[in-house]
Parts: structure tokens; sequence; C-alpha cells
């Protein structure tokens, strides 16, 4: 009885196991070093100071408000990528 579960069982795992649709998932990450957003059109800026930004954001996502662990550019973008807090780089 025993080595019938474990054949169904191991059955059902290699059944499982076939080839699936893959779900691929683009992520841009766009990063601008001593830039005010007040002076940025796609933040409301009057000027078109950043009209190929307004139009990539168009169709993406935009943040409004973002909090930084420290102000230095480096950091950041290690904390960014990998997560850690600045003070365990």
């Amino acid at each position: 009885m025993l080595s019938r579960l474990i054949w169904v069982l191991l059955a059902v795992t290699l059944v499982s196991c076939g080839e699936r649709e893959r779900v691929s998932t683009n992520i841009v990450v766009i990063s601008m070093d001593t830039t005010r957003s007040d002076h940025c059109s796609v933040y409301g800026y009057g000027p078109d100071t950043t009209p190929r930004l307004k139009e990539f954001f168009a169709e993406g996502a935009r943040f409004n408000l973002a909090y930084s662990p420290t102000s230095t550019t480096g950091p950041i973008h290690a904390t960014l990528f990998t997560s850690p807090e600045t003070g365990r780089l």
C-alpha cells in the first residue's frame, strides 16, 4: 500500500513539473541624481522640461513621494537593488 502511494505521489509530481507559459515583466528604473521634481514637467512644472519622461510615464508608473535612507547616490542605488539598510552596506 505504501509503495503504491509513493508511485502515485511521484507520478503527480512529474506531471505537475511540465513546462508552463512564462510571463515576463519588464521593469525600467530611472534614477536622476540632483534633479528637482518641482522643475520637471512630468510633475506639473509649467515649461515642458521633460517631454520624453512625460510620454514614458503616461503609460507607466510614477511615484510622487519616496523616502530615502541617506542623501548620497551610491548607497541609495545599492539599497534600491539589494534592499539592505545603508548602515549595513
